[in-house]
């Protein structure tokens, strides 16, 4: 290059030897919390509701510029390769046997269909009277080739109804979390 780059431009090739300056990006530059703010009873396909960002102010919300929801359906702001999280806390009373699944559910085609990617599973045994607790646990790499087109929601089945998807937003019992990874 003629002219010298700025504060914190490297020198860059093209492999043709052609010189830029660039700027180089440190650390993440795209994470967001999402948590359940309210318990949730029976299963749930998709969880349509009580989703919150954090309200604790030692929980980081969000760096970048964050996730949109719009009744559970989570649109990414940017392309990319982004590690989805889903971290479920379950709670029940007196249930004989239980078993539960959580799910991350991916569409392609802005919503029309919809495909499982990740799953975790779990267990809760009846533990004469006192309230049981199980957690689940989901986690996925989506290639994000289009804001519009890609997008996540998620889901949980229970062998028994009454089984209670705990959401209580300081404490973060249920939450999704969002980070970008790298480009496309």
């Amino acid at each position: 290059p003629v002219a010298d780059g700025t504060a914190g431009q490297v020198l860059k090739t093209d492999g043709s030897g052609n010189l830029s300056w660039v700027t180089v990006t440190e650390g993440i530059t795209e994470y967001d919390m999402w948590v359940l703010d309210a318990d949730l009873t029976g299963s749930q396909a998709p969880i349509t509701a009580n989703f919150a960002r954090p309200t604790t102010s030692a929980i980081a919300q969000y760096i970048g510029t964050g996730m949109s929801q719009s009744s559970g359906v989570f649109t990414f702001p940017n392309t990319g390769k982004w590690l989805v999280k889903f971290k479920c806390n379950t709670k029940g009373s007196n249930l004989v046997e239980v078993y539960g699944r959580i799910i991350i559910e991916l569409t392609t085609d802005g919503g029309t269909n919809w495909n499982f990617i990740s799953r975790g599973n779990g267990n809760m045994h009846n533990s004469g009277g006192l309230t049981n607790y199980e957690m689940g646990y989901a986690e996925a790499m989506v290639d994000v080739t289009s804001t519009t087109d890609v997008k996540v929601r998620f889901a949980t089945t229970f062998s028994n109804a009454s089984t209670k998807i705990s959401g209580h937003g300081p404490s973060a019992e249920t939450s999704v979390s969002f980070m970008k990874l790298g480009g496309t």
